[in-house]
């Protein structure tokens, strides 16, 4: 808060550290594991205790972001908002968002973006925001760290969050509901009532100390330096009036009146009025988070208007100032300028929604008295702190933030030009040659209409009749006409017409003549399409077809909102059971419940969206007004695949798209093969058998013939079963005597496993007395394994490096390390001694340091010193974002192996399982934790199971190699040294694997879904005998489009879940149906 009066600077500099001191050694006072607890004792009845908060945060290094998101916090009451204090260090090319969503009612509220406060004094290291929320009982937030730079860091050391009850102060005031006249356009009435604060209930104990010993430190030094800011704008920071008490008790911080007012700066404050429970709760939420939170000593607004177009008495004195037009009393609303301005904030989020015209109405009307009150001349502009600005301004204008929002923002030029009468000359056509440059006194007016902002429903056509007094010297004749100027954003939702209903932009008067102190009528017919929201035309008398008085003339309009709303009156489809790729036909009837009427004209046509299978539609062209039907026939066409399909159809009003909203209309229908009329439904859940094990296997089937089947008496229908001799089958049984067309069925039987491992498969062919019903068997595939023996110990893997490109690799080690030539030791090498090696036909050649050279056809292993690390000298391994060129990922533990392998020189990395994982760059070290937790175990999972349970490369001398397509992406110890989440990831899940009925399996994962659902691994890879991989819906994915194979676990949705507070574990049983989690070392 910039308070810079001649007087008070000492005294500001001690409550400004004074308050933080307190602030921050009262608030933040106990810490348990790097999360903060709130033990403020001021005001206890709004502050709800136990608030916590996250520790240090910054993005790792040589990474361009970092997410974090809290656990979600359940205060001990109710909250009505969130009140953030983040400790931060924010260099340039760097950025700090913060987001927060609650739990209110049944249901968590999405994450919204949360304004950082510009209000007043700004400590560059700590941020202040106020989220302000409905009703809740939980809360969730998370800090988005981001840096164009992957040297330089944004820091986070500490947040801290209160959760505020505003309900719980003084509710015994009854809310007074002060009327608020309506907009006259170009005089706003002086009659506005302003609600005083002490109806809103604002706690004024808040604004004064109650100690007065703590006040008495609080000594003014009046001749203490000033700080840099107040020497440089001294003349325009001067005040006339200062008050320190209120009777005995001292201000918190004086009120300070400047000599003059210059401006008006509006705000938003960014709470979602359509969830609010109440606008004074929202008051006193803002009121305590400036009062206290922010020690500002009261709220920082002037002025507060509701969706109601009530206006609020904010700073204290605000409303007896203007009454008694006495300079408005210095708020903390925006920093630097403050003094000389009056704030007025809109209680809306204008980044989400438009403000309602009983707002906009109050907040013109207000800015014009105001302007009124202290004679600002609004064709000049106002000089502060060295820049020129407008006298009605957003907050944006003067400091770094999105407030008063977009949408608000918008609006500004057309509440100024409401406010102000500006003179526009852009002309709607131009071809025109009016003649501008005339004597004000020939050609003036005044409007002696009574009007306002013209309110329209969407489509809704309205006709304006404006009277224009002639006050000039010259007579209008018959071609005078009011001009609108061209606004094309404008014209697109409201457009003019004349009685023939053609396209206007000039209003003609209807009286042939009009003499001095006579009056002209002119007659505007005007619609508005499918469009809502405020607009305002601007246009200007023209005289005689030629001369253009220099008043403005101003059309204000608010368009409703559009409601397209429906209801199903009846769907019906010609047939349910079809062939693939059969034509059918489907009827639907919607009700319109809405506002709109669709088919009025070109601009709301009904159409038929989002269809996969749409062939066409017919659809009436006539008229469907609201509370009216209308019969749409949709042409559709059936999937190529079998099986049942729920197709979901969408509307669509005119080019917009605007898409109708209604009760989803879902169309049932069974893709079939009459060929193959007996369907499986559900392969059994069983797939892996030990050696020589008995299993009661139930398979579903469904019979999509147009008869019914008997399993007794004659015409039997029954199975026959086709197998390797060695597997068991015995008791086959239908559990149906009667199986009707349409219905689903099971059967049962006795499997008994062969004793040798492998793959089998048991076919079944459905028959009626004997003879085939279908043309093609239905099979059961399923493996025997033997039992992996893991024996409770950390296993070694081999991987090949196959991204090494050079035909020469050069060999080190940080420490000493031993050269075995197969199993034989051959040699000790000194630490950071480089050796030589190069392929001579079907043999490895050795160059020493001494230039010494050894052939061999054995292996060639470099073994490290304990924890030494062995590097690839001449292997360039960058990171691709590293434009530095500082890292290179040619460093590894354990054991490198050189050998040749298929007529090539291969270097293999031998070293234990969980040294292997801390070097993979499948995951982003600042990815959420549990996320990388979940990856670390699948990873584990799939690397050994091609130790143990099946070879990747058969007959290689390796079980892995380091390339992502088609295997894990392995990049070594350089990775590791920068990623210490992902290296803890390992150690808190050491040993831990995926099961399936106790085997271990293959867990593949990949990126990204469409958003919808991950794909099985028979859709994509024809496997059967993996039920764990099944498609899964992953809508926590917000990506459009597939990356990667789609089975398995989905990375974005991985990453959405752990951010909402799922566990490793939790992820992995979603992404994997039917898993579990278990440690094997």
């Amino acid at each position: 808060m910039n308070f810079p009066i001649k007087m008070i600077k000492n005294k500001l500099s001690f409550v400004l550290g004074l308050s933080i001191y307190l602030l921050w050694s009262l608030f933040f006072t106990s810490a348990q594991s790097g999360i903060l607890f709130s033990a403020f004792q001021e005001n206890l009845d709004l502050v709800i205790p136990s608030e916590k908060s996250a520790s240090f945060l910054e993005v790792p290094n040589n990474e361009m972001g970092f997410e974090y998101t809290s656990a979600v916090v359940n205060p001990e009451n109710e909250f009505h908002a969130l009140a953030f204090a983040l400790d931060k260090e924010q260099p340039l090319k760097t950025s700090i968002d913060l987001y927060a969503r609650v739990y209110s009612g049944d249901s968590w509220t999405d994450f919204s973006l949360i304004e950082e406060d510009d209000d007043g004094y700004v400590d560059p290291s700590l941020s202040s925001y106020l989220f302000s929320t409905p009703v809740s009982s939980a809360y969730q937030y998370k800090i988005v760290l981001k840096t164009e730079e992957p040297t330089v860091s944004p820091k986070i050391n500490s947040v801290s969050v209160k959760a505020i009850d505003a309900r719980q102060a003084d509710q015994s005031v009854n809310l007074w509901d002060g009327f608020i006249a309506s907009l006259n356009v170009y005089s706003p009435t002086d009659e506005l009532q302003i609600i005083p604060r002490s109806k809103w209930g604002a706690d004024e104990s808040l604004t004064v100390y109650q100690d007065q010993d703590l006040a008495d430190t609080d000594s003014v030094n009046f001749n203490s330096d000033k700080n840099e800011f107040e020497i440089k704008y001294a003349d325009e920071l001067i005040a006339s009036k200062i008050i320190y008490k209120d009777d005995d008790k001292t201000y918190k911080w004086p009120i300070t009146y400047p000599q003059s007012v210059q401006l008006i700066v509006v705000h938003h404050t960014a709470s979602d009025y359509t969830s609010l429970d109440s606008t004074e709760a929202s008051i006193k939420a803002i009121y305590y988070y400036h009062a206290v939170s922010r020690g500002w000593g009261d709220i920082g607004y002037n002025f507060l208007i509701d969706k109601d177009g009530k206006i609020y008495e904010g700073r204290k004195n605000s409303s007896s100032a203007l009454k008694n037009k006495e300079p408005m009393p210095v708020g903390a609303h925006a920093s630097g300028f403050n003094h000389g301005s009056v704030g007025i904030a809109m209680i809306l989020n204008a980044q989400e929604h438009e403000p309602s015209l009983p707002a906009l109405q109050s907040l013109m009307a207000l800015s014009d008295l105001i302007l009124k009150t202290y004679n600002i001349d609004d064709s000049t502009k106002a000089s502060m702190r060295g820049i020129s600005l407008d006298r009605i301004i957003g907050h944006r204008d003067v400091g770094r933030t999105q407030c008063p929002g977009d949408k608000l923002y918008a609006l500004l030029p057309d509440i100024k030009s409401l406010v102000f009468d500006n003179l526009n000359n852009e002309l709607w056509g131009s071809d025109t040659d009016i003649n501008i440059n005339i004597n004000k006194a020939d050609y003036d007016f005044e409007e002696v209409t009574d009007r306002s902002t013209v309110t329209l429903l969407p489509q809704e056509a309205q006709t304006l009749t404006i009277n224009l007094k002639n006050i000039g010297t010259k007579t209008w004749d018959k071609n005078t006409a009011i001009l609108l100027t061209k606004d094309r954003t404008d014209e697109a939702k409201v457009y003019f017409t004349n009685n023939q209903g053609v396209a206007l932009a000039m209003f003609y008067m209807t009286e042939s003549q009009v003499k001095p102190g006579g009056t002209g009528t002119f007659i505007i017919k005007s619609k508005s399409k499918l469009a809502d929201g405020f607009l305002n035309f601007q246009g200007y008398l023209a005289v005689n077809g030629k001369k253009k008085s220099p008043k403005s003339i101003f059309l204000p309009f608010y368009i409703q909102q559009i409601k397209p709303n429906y209801e199903i009156v009846k769907t019906s489809i010609s047939n349910k059971s079809l062939n693939p790729g059969e034509n059918f036909n489907a009827t639907i009837i919607l009700k319109n419940t809405g506002n709109i009427t669709w088919n009025a004209d070109t601009f709301s046509q009904l159409k038929l969206i989002d269809s996969k299978f749409n062939l066409g539609q017919v659809i009436s062209s006539d008229p469907v007004a609201p509370e009216k039907s209308v019969e749409i026939k949709v042409k559709l066409k059936a999937p190529s695949d079998l099986g049942d399909y729920l197709e979901n159809l969408s509307f669509s009003i005119g080019d917009s798209n605007l898409a109708l909203v209604g009760k989803a209309i879902n169309l049932q229908v069974s893709v079939i093969d009459k060929s193959n009329p007996i369907i499986m439904v559900s392969r059994p859940s069983k797939f892996y058998f030990n050696p020589e094990e008995s299993y009661r296997i139930d398979m579903a089937f469904k019979n999509t013939s147009t008869t019914d089947l008997l399993t007794r008496g004659n015409n039997v229908f029954a199975f026959k079963v086709i197998k390797n001799p060695i597997i068991g089958i015995d008791k086959v049984n239908i559990l149906k005597k009667e199986i009707k067309s349409g219905t689903e069925f099971t059967v049962t039987f006795i499997l008994k496993a062969p004793k040798q491992a492998g793959t089998y498969s048991i076919y079944l062919m459905p028959t009626q007395n004997g003879k085939k019903l279908n043309s093609q068997y239905l099979s059961y595939k399923f493996s025997v394994k033997n039992k992996q023996n893991i024996d409770n110990k950390e296993p070694e893997i081999r991987v090949a490096l196959g991204s090494l490109n050079i035909d020469n690799p050069a060999i080190t080690a940080d420490k000493n390390y031993t050269l075995y030539l197969g199993s034989q030791k051959y040699k000790d090498i000194p630490a950071n001694e480089i050796v030589g090696l190069r392929q001579e036909n079907s043999v490895v050649n050795i160059v020493f340091a001494d230039q010494s050279e050894l052939s061999t056809s054995d292996p060639v292993k470099f073994v490290p010193s304990s924890d030494g690390i062995v590097s690839i000298a001449n292997f360039e391994h960058q990171p691709e974002w590293d434009s530095s060129d500082s890292l290179n990922d040619n460093m590894y533990r354990g054991i490198l192996e050189a050998r040749i392998y298929n007529n090539k020189l291969i270097l293999i990395n031998e070293l234990p399982l969980e040294s292997y994982l801390k070097g993979l760059g499948e995951v982003s070290n600042s990815s959420a934790y549990e996320k990388i937790k979940a990856i670390i175990v699948a990873a584990r999972t799939y690397a050994s199971y091609y130790l143990f349970v099946d070879k990747k490369f058969p007959d290689a001398p390796y079980d892995l190699n380091d390339d992502p397509s088609v295997s894990q992406k392995y990049l070594g110890y350089g990775f590791e040294m920068r990623t210490p989440n992902l290296v803890k990831a390992v150690d808190d899940t050491k040993g831990e694997m995926v099961t399936y009925d106790g085997f271990l399996v293959k867990t593949p994962y990949f990126s990204s879904t469409d958003g919808i659902a991950t794909k099985s691994a028979e859709e994509v890879w024809g496997w059967t005998d993996t039920p764990y991989l099944v498609s899964v819906p992953d809508n926590l994915c917000k990506e459009k489009q597939f990356k990667g194979h789609g089975v398995g676990l989905s990375g974005c949705g991985a990453e959405e879940a752990a951010k909402l507070g799922k566990t490793y574990k939790e992820i992995l049983k979603y992404y994997y149906t039917g898993v579990e989690i278990e440690k094997k070392y």
